[in-house]
């Protein structure tokens, strides 16, 4: 005895293809199916802008002793960064600049060659403080290039950045 016939079967089948479908929609829509993989310790970042952390460093109120002390080994996310061709010039060589003074290290460059001008990202890395060879400019490494707000950086209770001059 057949418990489902070709016609409910076909029936079912079709149900299941409708109740999908606006998962699919959206899907094509955000292009990830999933969140990008980030170690754990990225969660705990602390957002700032690029100009403001550098600031901290190398304005002549900022202390650079107490500011690397601060944020020295510390990860921090970029939030919604435009990307630009300038941006870019270096990525041959595994970095991208964020706001002209912060130079980021790429875990995997081919992670930022899916994105275009003008498109949005948020970068999150590792600060290893003055780059040696600059009187201006950090060096971030072990970055990560996502598109902006794919991930919720940072996770909830983390450590927030106060901009003082």
């Amino acid at each position: 005895m057949q418990l489902i016939t070709r016609a409910s079967r076909l029936a079912l089948l079709l149900i299941l293809l409708l109740a999908t479908y606006p998962a699919l929609s959206c899907a094509k829509q955000t292009m990830l199916a999933y969140p990008p993989y980030l170690p754990p310790e990225y969660y705990n970042c602390i957002e700032v802008k690029p100009n403001d952390l550098v600031i901290k460093y190398f304005s002549t109120y900022g202390n650079m002793a107490n500011s690397e002390h601060e944020y020295n080994g510390r990860y921090f996310v970029f939030k919604n960064q435009l990307v630009q061709d300038w941006m870019l010039k270096e990525l041959d060589q595994g970095w991208i600049w964020a706001e002209g003074n912060v130079k980021c290290e790429l875990v995997n460059v081919n992670d930022m060659k899916a994105y275009k001008i003008d498109d949005r990202i948020d970068i999150v890395g590792l600060n290893n403080g003055v780059m040696p060879d600059s009187t201006a400019r950090l060096l971030f490494t072990q970055c990560f290039v996502l598109p902006a707000g794919v991930v919720d950086l940072p996770a909830s209770g983390g450590q927030a950045f106060a901009a003082g001059y």
